[in-house]
């Protein structure tokens, strides 16, 4: 590791190693960027792992990978990075997450016991996961005291759970991409929950594709928001032998879904959220007539 861990003369982090030197040599106020892409693979932690302290003010990826995560403890709750304390308020940025296979009874990427802000800006994060819980207790990509902020950033979720819970609980996405693709073994029990994929969240300029499948006919509810704030927002979603589907929240400006590729299910309810065909979404001059916005400054 090289640097001072200032915003001028950041930590350089070159190895797993170093990942884990910032819980003894950060502070609230600290500065880390990655010098090269660091593999988990051939190291003491890749059959060993224990979670990385987030001990920094932010950890810049500066374009490259943290990858070849593994963890497999399916009765024990599994986590990824940790805050030690109140406000850290970390930032993550320019970070590629791939080849990140989580297998445990709850799921956090990011998790504290204190409160906290943690924003990602330009990041990547390819996670596969096996949740085998069927408590709500946390969300997967924040804990609960976190509130959490991306911009212009993927996820990419693939895996099974046991029991639907949140992906992303108290947090904003703004010109960000979720993609899904999961199956579950028990749904939700009613529409509207705090177990729904996003909950208590302002969806802006973002949009969210994949598919939510079981193995079986579903028997509970599918929730996929609760309690959430949608502007100038999209969803191409395929729903396997699921049963009801539910998409809850405000529609503060227009936003659509594609009606075929969710089984031509109604989200109107109401609201300014658009059942279109797939033709449709794809056609800006239809979206500009409904008042969507279709292009906009990076």
């Amino acid at each position: 590791m090289t640097g001072s861990g200032t915003q001028a003369d950041p930590y350089i982090l070159t190895t797993a190693n170093d990942l884990y030197a910032i819980s003894s040599v950060g502070s609230t106020s600290t500065y880390c960027r990655l010098g090269c892409d660091i593999d988990f693979n051939g190291t003491p932690y890749a059959e060993n792992f224990t979670p990385i302290t987030l001990y920094c003010r932010e950890l810049d990826g500066n374009g490259f990978c943290i990858r070849n995560i593994y963890v497999n403890k399916p009765s024990q709750a599994v986590k990824v990075f940790v805050l030690p304390t109140y406000n850290v308020n970390t930032r993550l940025k320019n970070l590629r997450l791939e080849n990140i296979e989580l297998i445990g009874s709850s799921i956090s990427l990011i998790y504290t016991n204190y409160y906290n802000e943690i924003s990602m800006h330009n990041c990547t994060f390819i996670i596969n996961l096996r949740r085998t819980g069927t408590t709500a207790d946390q969300g997967l990509l924040a804990s609960d005291n976190i509130s959490f902020t991306s911009t212009l950033s993927t996820v990419a979720v693939r895996g099974w759970y046991n029991k639907q819970f949140a992906i992303l609980r108290s947090g904003a996405l703004n010109r960000s991409h979720f993609h899904l693709e999961l199956e579950i073994s028990e749904g939700d029990t009613s529409d509207g929950s705090q177990s729904s994929f996003l909950t208590n969240c302002t969806v802006t300029d973002s949009y969210i594709t994949g598919e939510i499948s079981s193995a079986s006919q579903l028997t509970g509810s599918t929730n996929m928001s609760f309690g959430c704030s949608f502007n100038n927002s999209y969803t191409a979603m395929r729903y396997v032998r699921q049963n009801d589907v539910f998409w809850n929240g405000t529609m503060s400006t227009p936003c659509f879904y594609d009606k075929e590729l969710a089984g031509n299910r109604d989200f109107t309810d109401g609201r300014t959220y658009y059942g279109l065909t797939t033709a449709q979404c794809k056609d800006a001059d239809y979206l500009t007539s409904i008042g969507f916005i279709v292009a906009g400054e990076e």
